[in-house]
């Protein structure tokens, strides 16, 4: 019954060495994070497609809320004109406390003047920071002169 009981006692400090060396492998570790990220970015794009802009705020970096909340208030008080298909974690890249995230996104455009388009697939590269052990999307306030510059009318040419 000795032999047993001490054969139960070092399988058992035998398990618990073999597991705290799991958990402190760096590529557990890394594998881990990803996990830890893909989860956060699925919850952040959730509340963004059901329009749910105030859990979908709390995703992004503290230092950018404040500057954000304008934009984020313009976005409850309107209607969509999208219906996401489906949003899709492609892949992740991290580099140290960032991380680059790239989503596929189907979205059909439920505008009526838009209603004969087919569904739009598009890839969007996002940028994630990692601060006190929590990811947030790194977001920047829209710029309407950029897309004034890309999609406005172009000088003439002589």
């Amino acid at each position: 019954m000795k032999r047993v009981v001490g054969f139960i006692i070092m399988a058992m400090i035998i398990s618990c060495m073999a597991s705290g060396c799991a958990t402190n492998s760096t590529v557990g570790s890394v594998r881990d994070e990803e996990g830890v990220l893909r989860e956060r970015v699925n919850l952040f794009w959730k509340a963004k497609t059901i329009g749910d802009w105030d859990e979908a705020r709390t995703f992004v970096d503290p230092d950018l809320k404040q500057e954000l909340t304008p934009y984020f208030e313009r976005l409850k008080s309107k209607r969509s004109n999208a219906e996401y298909k489906s949003v899709h974690v492609k892949e992740i890249t991290i580099e140290g406390e960032n991380a680059v995230v790239l989503v596929d996104v189907a979205v059909k455009l439920i505008h009526p003047m838009l209603l004969s388009l087919p569904v739009q697939q598009s890839q969007i590269e996002e940028y994630w920071t990692r601060k006190k052990d929590t990811w947030y999307v790194v977001m920047r306030k829209p710029d309407v002169s950029e897309f004034f510059e890309r999609f406005g009318p172009k000088e003439e040419r002589r």
